[in-house]
């Protein structure tokens, strides 16, 4: 959407060339405005390289408020130049507290000239507003340094409310992290943040040192002395994990894969419902509206087992206590000896003889 309206809308953006003889427009080049736009829509708003695209718009010379206001409401979205606007004008605020305070402020002009106000630094008076040639012609140099300065200011602060970052002092690599994804997070955060640029390169080395995992920071450790920037450390752990057949936290996201995968084969399948952890046996799952298939084989009906019937009362085997089987008398065609008819048992002082067969 952004390109179509490179393409089809009739605005322009041009650079103020301040010379002797005056301010001189200065086309400005095509291919930066699309490489801020770029910028924006692929690396966000704090990234350094969408600041220095900007930066190099804005360094050949001040732009106009005409200009200023196109770029924007082309390169933002519309929220975020509603955003951005509030804060260009706080920063012009700024700028006249300081020229009320100082009268050789540069955009106070000669003497003689008309005081500036913030109508004209921002180009919404009914003279100036929506006509780049009034702009040029009416406002002084002083005027453009101050109105650019004061966008560039307002931009600064706008990315920093616009994406908040939490602070670099806090960012740890996470249990699961890769070590890639840390070292985005924590460059994101430190680049984001208002440390000079002079100490970023230290404090992400840092960082990458101490607040990695321990066996990042043990390959780290015995890296070589000479790597002195923080893409030559991160180069050199990402080759290290390649060629490390697998690491501890590996080792370890394997061995929980494969005892998950151990626990279901020891639990299951079920037969019946067809899920895992439990067996057939085990299973309290009922299917509506169907009875059980299963015929108990001693009562002949369907819905229950044998061992379930309730119907018949199957005595245990063994004696009357249950602990040992019956003995069992010799058979008689296999008896040797005399054997006592039951009859024969008399009262006290009775015999009777043996019979012999």
């Amino acid at each position: 959407m952004r390109e179509v309206g490179l393409k089809e809308r009739d605005w322009a953006v041009f650079p103020i060339v301040v010379k002797q003889e005056g301010p001189v427009w200065v086309p400005l080049e095509a291919k930066a405005v699309a490489r801020f736009i770029e910028a924006i829509d692929k690396k966000g708003l704090r990234s350094p390289m969408t600041m220095s695209a900007f930066e190099a718009l804005v360094a050949p010379g001040p732009l106009l408020p005409y200009d200023i206001e196109s770029l924007m409401r082309v390169a933002l979205e519309p929220v975020q130049f509603t955003v951005w606007k509030e804060e260009w004008i706080i920063q012009l605020k700024a700028v006249l507290a300081q020229a009320a305070r100082d009268p050789q402020h540069p955009a106070n002009g000669k003497e003689g000239d008309p005081k500036t106000d913030l109508m004209r630094l921002s180009g919404s008076s009914a003279d100036l507003a929506g006509s780049a040639e009034r702009q040029l012609r009416d406002l002084r140099p002083g005027e453009l340094l101050a109105t650019t300065g004061a966008a560039t200011s307002a931009f600064i602060h706008f990315i920093r409310k616009a994406e908040p970052v939490a602070p670099w002092s806090e960012i740890m690599q996470g249990p699961s992290e890769s070590f890639s994804e840390f070292a985005n997070r924590l460059i994101r955060a430190v680049e984001g943040s208002e440390l000079p640029k002079e100490a970023l390169t230290s404090v992400i080395k840092d960082c990458l040192k101490q607040k990695a995992h321990k066996e990042i920071k043990d390959i780290i450790r015995a890296a070589p002395e000479d790597l002195e920037t923080p893409g030559e450390i991160i180069k050199y752990v990402l080759d290290k994990q390649q060629t490390t057949p697998l690491s501890s936290e590996g080792l370890a996201s394997a061995w929980l894969s494969v005892m998950a995968i151990q626990n279901d084969r020891k639990n299951g399948p079920c037969f019946k419902c067809g899920q895992t952890g439990h067996y057939k046996t085990q299973c309290t799952a009922k299917e509506e509206g169907h009875r059980s298939r299963e015929k108990c084989q001693a009562c002949g009906k369907l819905g229950h087992e044998a061992r379930q019937c309730r119907k018949y009362v199957i005595m245990p085997q063994g004696n009357d206590f249950g602990r040992a089987p019956q003995a069992l008398g010799p058979s008689h065609n296999q008896a040797v000896g005399p054997t006592i008819p039951s009859n024969s048992f008399r009262g006290r002082g009775q015999t009777s003889r043996p019979q012999w067969r």
